[in-house]
């Protein structure tokens, strides 16, 4: 190629590079106008101009879809070692019920035999005693007899009590035991389904938190440690299954409390007296504040102040029955309540000054804020931007950079430049000029309310700066040796000249005295 080419290139390239830049500043003219606009009719511009020309509303819907979002490992495996276990705690549940059963029938044997034992011991005991109080009744008093009779009370009771229990059928036992089978495996099955709806809430909770962090708006109240986020899985999983048998012993009891007779009728017994009164001080309560409201009230303020105080008084003794019931409604929710949190980790338990000691808290915040560091997609993107422009960097300073998308070439070396640029369709430059426009939208979408992705931003650049400029030093000094051992071999080449010269000088002097 000619100069005159090389030179034609050059410019056409150049004039193109200054375009793009006018273009753009065009855009930025353009945007910041529109924006002074929108302010002057109105319109709340709190962050950037950037969030007016969104077709979105949210700048983070992208990060917000199911395709975008995925749960930890750590999570995940918590949840299997939940089912494990609970499966398991199912079968030995199912195993306990028919070794007791087992073991039931082969004491009913066995009391069966204590009891013929013990009812001929009793009889040849009785007839023994009934002989000696025949032969010395002349010789006793009345009051001795009384004695020795009252003895016999209370192995009697026993015989009672082991003759009711051999009395007891097999298949009666049999039912027994298969009604506790039903009432455990029914309790089991309702624990499972509550266990795997705080399930289910922990993973749309899990998710809701992580956007918010995403957005800078989520915080926990102290500072996460990476490294108690190893006790998470563990944890979770032995704490569902302490609240499975929690659940299983309480569903259990008011199964096997309806399940019999006598239980049923005095729970309903006990129910109906409860709900009348209940239900009477409800009807009194509701009759009191329909008077106080259209009597003694007018225009929320009080104007007969003796029927007011009067009903306030009359309201204390009937409402004995409606805080008995409702104290004991609250304690039921509130132990409710307290376990459901003591089980789940993403609930603070210790809250206030001791929220550190809050061990299962921590875990799980520690495993947030890992998977927050390690799969945050802004994060991600971000860092792509930053190795993917000093990979680039660096091959630049190497000398020489292929590109297959734009099909350029740069060569440097230290005396020419040369290059060559083949020229493209106009709709493949618009292309490439809109994808790197969209680029550059995402990167300010996606640090748009990331205070922490900029700061980890400028650190990087910082870092790249530092690394930019040892290597800017590494070349200059490389530079600079070649350049000084250019110069020696200058003065090394002088210096030879020179004695070049004054040898030829004495030659010739040696050679005009010869000749003279």
């Amino acid at each position: 190629m000619n100069e005159e080419e090389i030179k034609n290139i050059c410019l056409n390239f150049l004039n193109q590079e200054v375009d793009k830049q006018n273009e753009t500043k065009t855009e930025h003219e353009t945007l910041h106008k529109f924006g002074k606009k929108m302010k002057k009719f109105g319109g709340k511009v709190k962050t950037s101009i950037i969030s007016l020309f969104e077709n979105d509303k949210n700048p983070h819907e992208k990060f917000e879809t199911k395709k975008d979002f995925y749960y930890p490992q750590r999570i995940w495996l918590a949840f299997a070692l939940t089912i494990f276990i609970i499966f398991y705690g199912i079968l030995i549940l199912v195993k306990l019920n028919e070794y007791i059963e087992y073991k039931a029938l082969l004491w009913r044997q066995k009391i069966i035999q204590i009891n013929t034992n013990l009812q001929g011991y009793m009889n040849g005991l009785s007839s023994y005693i009934y002989s000696l109080e025949n032969e010395l009744s002349d010789t006793l008093s009345n009051q001795t007899l009384t004695y020795i009779a009252s003895q016999q009370i209370f192995p009697q009771g026993v015989l009672d009590f082991f003759s009711w229990l051999s009395s007891i059928p097999a298949n009666t036992i049999h039912l027994f035991f298969k009604v506790m089978f039903a009432c455990v495996i029914s309790s089991s099955l309702i624990s499972t389904t509550i266990v795997i709806y705080l399930w289910v809430l922990i993973f749309k909770l899990y998710r809701k938190r992580m956007m918010l962090r995403r957005q800078g708006k989520f915080h926990f109240q102290f500072e996460p440690s990476l490294k108690s986020s190893i006790n998470y899985t563990s944890l979770q999983g032995w704490l569902f299954f302490l609240g499975f048998l929690i659940f299983v012993l309480v569903i259990f009891v008011i199964l096997v409390s309806f399940a019999f007779h006598t239980f049923r009728v005095v729970l309903w017994n006990l129910f109906k007296n409860i709900f009348l009164a209940m239900l009477i001080s409800v009807i009194v309560k509701y009759i009191i504040l329909f008077v106080i409201q259209y009597y003694v009230v007018r225009n929320g303020r009080v104007f007969h102040f003796r029927w007011f105080a009067l009903l306030d008084f009359l309201w204390l003794f009937l409402n004995l029955v409606a805080g008995f019931v409702t104290s004991i409604i609250r304690l039921i929710v509130l132990m409710f309540s307290n376990i459901i949190t003591f089980i789940r980790l993403d609930y603070l338990s210790i809250p206030g000054k001791f929220s550190l000691l809050d061990t299962g808290h921590k875990a799980y915040a520690g495993m947030f804020e890992l998977d927050f560091q390690m799969n945050n997609p802004v994060s991600i993107m971000f860092y792509q931007y930053l190795t993917k422009g000093f990979k680039e960097r660096r091959v630049l300073k190497k000398g020489f950079l292929p590109n297959d998308s734009c099909c350029t070439k740069i060569e440097r070396s230290e005396l020419m430049v040369s290059l060559t640029f083949a020229q493209k369709d106009p709709e493949v430059i618009a292309k490439e000029r809109i994808e790197r426009m969209r680029r550059k939208w995402i990167l300010l979408l996606s640090l748009h309310n990331n205070s922490e992705i900029i700061k980890s931003r400028i650190s990087n650049l910082e870092k790249e700066k530092k690394i930019q400029e040892k290597i800017d030093n590494e070349f200059s000094k490389l530079d600079s040796n070649k350049k000084n051992s250019k110069d020696k071999g200058k003065e090394n080449n002088q210096n030879d000249n020179n004695n070049n010269d004054n040898n030829n000088d004495n030659n010739n002097d040696n050679d005009n005295q010869n000749n003279n």
